[in-house]
């Protein structure tokens, strides 16, 4: 298995929330073709998006069509593309229903444009494909948070928690989304429990 993978922050939200980056996932290509991928990666890098472009366009055919697309939609969103990219994003997507990396791109984009309900839409399909990565269920979390859709928030907060329960910035998160619903007891237990967890956090 060949998998490479090159990181392009779109939105940087808060420290204690994972960044969201552009993944170029190569397993599905055979070795014949890595030079060129490796190509179309550099010229990506040293922002040479029209000759990137160009070798997409030659190596494209019906059995990495998906693949290819999602490259495409990379390059046209560091063009400023964002209308080319969200569609080449979505046709990758309904190639291969399960190519979880556009998915991932959807949902960078549209939390950046802050389109919130097409990003939950895209990051619990990812959800449901892979229930178990905290990073996956930390930005559903934030995802609905930002949606003001507060008890899907701290569900999947706490489900990340159940994971990784010594988060103290989480544990702060949740008592914060409780304290501006006026709901200081829930909120303070968690604060307390971030607390407990470094007394000497002067944030909590």
């Amino acid at each position: 298995m060949n998998f490479m993978s090159i990181y392009a922050n779109i939105y940087n939200w808060t420290s204690h929330i994972c960044k969201i980056f552009f993944i170029f996932n190569l397993r599905e290509f055979k070795l014949k073709k890595m030079s060129k991928i490796n190509q179309i990666i550099e010229n990506i890098k040293k922002k040479n998006f029209n000759d990137a472009l160009k070798i997409c366009e030659k190596i494209e055919n019906s059995s990495n069509k998906e693949i290819i697309l999602n490259f495409k939609g990379i390059i046209n969103f560091n063009q400023g593309l964002l209308i080319q990219a969200e569609n080449n994003f979505i046709e990758s997507c309904n190639i291969k229903n399960d190519f979880i990396d556009p998915m991932k791109n959807l949902y960078a984009l549209y939390m950046g444009s802050k389109k919130y309900n097409k990003a939950i839409f895209y990051i619990n399909k990812i959800y449901n494909l892979d229930k178990k990565k905290p990073d996956i269920i930390l930005n559903l979390a934030y995802a609905y948070e930002l949606n003001n859709e507060f008890n899907n928030a701290i569900k999947y907060y706490n489900e990340y928690l159940d994971i990784n329960g010594n988060d103290k910035k989480i544990l702060n998160q949740i008592g914060c989304i409780y304290q501006n619903r006026n709901e200081p007891e829930k909120a303070l237990n968690y604060f307390l429990k971030g607390y407990n967890l470094d007394k000497t956090d002067k944030l909590l």
